[in-house]
């Protein structure tokens, strides 16, 4: 494109992502959407055939995990929930503004479970699609017959995809400890310089994966368990590793000699689960280097299994169904996913009351477009209808030709089956891919379902009835709502800030679990700014404009970050600690930057910032930068 023409904007929103090509999961996608297709054929069966691939079709699009004990929880969630809003959508088949209320029903809780995370909104979403395909299809067969075709095809990819879980088990969390490890090795010999900040994103990051992929395997009794012990040993003192490389940075300290190659020798022995590493020489010199020195031991104890490596806590004490509970309350006691509720059943029930006044065949394609389009955690509403408007022109028309030019028969599992491969190799690569792939599959899947198919003629409804959905999306799902536009990243800069807030009051104390803890958090707040922040430049003016505005805020804050970690490794290994005066001053001044962004009042109105001599001097001076950003950029945008 051609940038002096496109607006920046624009070209953000359009620019696929680069991302490997997943060949499993082509392969996978090959066998369980086109295979009972073909089977369908060869029997006489093509519309129950058809029903069970859409159900392996929509199981196969959940988020992507490396545990087994994940994927079947990503996979069996909103297969469920699937079933559920197909049997409830059916029951209420051509019933006028009972199946409108019904819709609006179902769509309240899938917005309000959205912001908990991947996998419940993934479910609240195939519960919505589900019932609004009930509610717009005559299905085939008994009540009872459509929910179970879709969970047979849920339960085909679960078995594909669970296949190899008797020879892999435990394989995962290996990799993704020695990943942790991997990502240490590859940023020491960057510290001080100006790839640093890449660095230490890909280590954060790392660790936020690998505590997530042991999650669902931990236990109050992990002791039960020895590899699983050894695993959280070892991620405990890859913590204090990570810690220790950021103290080197700020103080432009390069690593010992050997440093990083016995690191990556280290994950190496933690990627196969055998071998041991022989440390170089270390001298007590500085904080820095007695910091490294001492979580280099700490690993390679752990790596030999030494009853001393093994964690006094386990990071994150609250088990999975603990933390699930906590993200359940946080989510109804927010406003915002309230309104996110609110907002989708909207649009929702007035796709469905425009479909039952207008009477387009088939025209379930509005609120069905609506459902993918409103989803304020997948993103900007405003850039998914215009690619879903863009993805869908493309698709259709490939549709079109599809059904013209391919005989009925053997050849629509072959076609079938090329779709969804493209479809597996496109998601991964952006919404406007996986619209433009996923709009044939669906047309294909929905003709072989019903029992009058409607020819090429289909691909010009779908497409019609796509720009109607997208028109109800833009104007009742992101016009009318300008206070979330501006808010979202408001919100998640208020976040962070308070997460540097509680990672400097934890820094300097003797509880590891509970340092770790917080710089894991802060980790997470800052890449959910950063997103956030991306989401916005995708969108036109002023959003973008004040997006690009905040850009620096982010980065100063992971400086102060940094520049936390680094202070509290040197405390802890021989330098002054702060007075506790200037830490909490320190600390006040971003909770109550945090509490008047939120309020959106001039952040002026916080406390004057304390000005330490001495450990905290840069953390302070860093804290000033962000306040002068923040009131620039507010009175900029006023």
């Amino acid at each position: 494109m051609n940038r002096s023409v496109v607006p920046e904007w624009l070209v953000r929103a359009v620019r696929p992502r680069r991302a490997p090509v997943p060949w499993a999961a082509a392969g996978r996608a090959v066998v369980v959407i086109a295979g009972p297709v073909a089977a369908g054929l060869a029997m006489g069966r093509t519309a129950e055939a058809a029903m069970v691939s859409t159900g392996a079709m929509m199981s196969s699009a959940v988020p992507a995990a490396e545990t087994y004990r994940r994927r079947a929880v990503n996979i069996v969630c909103p297969q469920l929930a699937n079933a559920l809003g197909l049997l409830l959508g059916g029951r209420v088949h051509d019933h006028g503004w009972v199946t409108v209320g019904v819709l609006c029903a179902i769509g309240l809780p899938a917005g309000l479970i959205s912001t908990i995370g991947a996998v419940s909104s993934m479910t609240g979403m195939t519960a919505l699609v589900s019932s609004v395909m009930g509610a717009g299809l005559p299905m085939p067969g008994p009540w009872w017959q459509p929910p179970a075709l879709f969970l047979l095809g849920g339960l085909l990819t679960l078995l594909f995809t669970m296949a190899a879980w008797p020879v892999r088990r435990g394989r995962a969390e290996r990799v993704a400890v020695a990943e942790v490890y991997r990502a240490i090795a590859t940023s020491l010999p960057l510290a001080g310089s100006a790839g640093w900040a890449a660095a230490r994103t890909a280590v954060m990051s790392a660790l936020a994966h690998a505590h997530d992929v042991l999650l669902l395997c931990r236990s109050r009794h992990y002791g039960r368990r020895p590899e699983q012990a050894r695993l959280l040993a070892l991620l405990d003192a890859a913590d204090a590793l990570a810690e220790s490389a950021t103290a080197l940075h700020r103080g432009r300290t390069p690593p010992p000699a050997g440093t990083t190659e016995a690191i990556g020798a280290l994950a190496d022995a933690v990627g196969t689960g055998r071998g041991r590493v022989r440390l170089p020489g270390l001298r007590p010199g500085t904080p820095e280097e007695r910091a490294l020195r001492a979580a280099l031991h700490r690993a390679t104890a752990a790596l030999a299994d030494a009853p001393a490596a093994r964690p006094g806590g386990t990071g994150d004490s609250a088990l999975p169904a603990g933390r699930a509970a906590d993200a359940v309350r946080r989510a109804f006691a927010d406003p915002a996913s309230w309104r996110y509720g609110i907002r989708l059943a909207l649009c929702i029930g007035c796709a469905q009351a425009l479909v039952s006044v207008i009477g387009v065949p088939r025209s379930y394609w509005i609120p069905l477009t609506v459902a993918f389009v409103v989803k304020p955690d997948m993103g900007s509403v405003f850039v998914r209808a215009l690619l879903r408007a863009l993805g869908t022109f493309a698709g259709a028309a490939v549709a079109a030709v599809l059904l013209v030019v391919v005989p009925q028969g053997g050849w629509d599992a072959l076609v079938l089956a090329l779709l969804a491969a493209a479809l597996a190799i496109a998601s991964p690569r952006g919404y406007l891919l996986q619209t433009m792939t996923l709009t044939p599959v669906l047309l294909l899947l929905l003709e072989l379902e019903t029992p009058r198919p409607m020819g090429p003629q289909l691909a010009g409804f779908r497409l019609l009835d796509s720009l109607i959905g997208c028109a109800i999306a833009l104007v009742l799902g992101y016009a009318l709502w300008p206070g979330d536009r501006r808010t979202r990243a408001e919100a998640r800069l208020a976040d962070t800030a308070e997460a540097v807030a509680d990672h400097l009051a934890a820094a300097f104390g003797t509880d590891r679990t509970r340092r770790s803890v917080r710089l894991r958090a802060t980790g997470h707040r800052l890449s959910a700014f950063r997103t956030s922040l991306q989401q916005a430049l995708a969108e036109p003016p002023p959003v973008s404009t004040r997006a690009a505005a905040w850009q620096p805020l982010a980065t100063s804050l992971e400086r102060m970050t940094d520049l936390i970690t680094a202070a509290g490794v040197q405390a802890r290994h021989g330098a002054p600690h702060p007075a506790p005066d200037e830490t909490a001053g320190i600390e006040a001044c971003l909770r109550a930057l945090a509490d008047t962004v939120r309020g959106g009042r001039p952040h002026t109105e916080t406390p004057p910032l304390p000005r330490p001599d001495g450990t905290l001097t840069d953390v302070a001076a860093e804290a000033r930068t962000v306040s002068t950003i923040l009131n620039r950029t507010t009175k900029s945008h006023r």
